[in-house]
């Protein structure tokens, strides 16, 4: 692959990403119904797109979990974060803490240890 294409997972910003995925889909979708279009001339491999969603989704979910937070420390409530992300209270506390740390009873960082249950 040429070295135009994001591959390093710590590496590009969030547009160098969405590009390297875009010229995947595009190449693939044009492989299978020629109608889409003329191919990029150097696409980005399936591993090249792999590696920027991978990245993608996890920028995404730093970012969900700081708009939770956030969301919280404006006193929003778990039922309106939840239905904000189409899920239930309980889901929405859970994707706030994805790594279980307040629930352990860690340094909560301004959290109140309780918090889940308000």
């Amino acid at each position: 692959m040429s070295g135009r294409w994001v591959t390093d997972t710590g590496n590009g910003t969030v547009a160098d990403l969405l590009a390297t995925w875009d010229s995947w889909s595009n190449d693939e979708l044009t492989r299978r119904d020629p109608r889409w279009g003329a191919r990029d001339s150097d696409p980005a491999g399936p591993l090249d797109a792999l590696k920027a969603a991978t990245a993608l989704c996890r920028t995404l979910e730093r970012w969900r979990v700081a708009a939770i937070r956030d969301a919280r420390a404006q006193g929003k409530s778990w039922e309106a974060i939840g239905a904000a992300m189409g899920v239930t209270p309980h889901a929405a506390q859970d994707a706030a803490d994805p790594l279980g740390v307040f629930s352990h009873g860690a340094t909560t960082h301004g959290w109140e240890q309780d918090e889940r249950t308000a």
